[in-house]
């Protein structure tokens, strides 16, 4: 797993793993059409990189990249 989508559901921040930014990409565009999750960013594990989650060229909520980094290698260090 090197990309972690990182999302709010139900105001409860959530992790979830995937092997490619396609998936992690199609998981947090999906997420976006749900009432009950925020995506917030992706968390690349390798580059440690984050990318913002982005809707029509802008961000939906402003988020701390620090906590993005946080949940993805919490969530990183639960499944190993």
């Amino acid at each position: 797993m090197q990309y972690v989508s990182v999302f709010t559901l139900f105001a409860l921040p959530v992790a979830k793993g995937f092997s490619s930014l396609q998936q992690a990409t199609d998981y947090l565009r999906r997420a976006n059409a749900d009432q009950d999750l925020s995506p917030l960013g992706i968390y690349d594990a390798k580059m440690g990189l984050v990318i913002p989650y982005m809707n029509d060229g802008y961000s939906l909520i402003d988020t701390d990249e620090s906590l993005i980094i946080r949940l993805a290698q919490e969530h990183i260090e639960h499944i190993a």
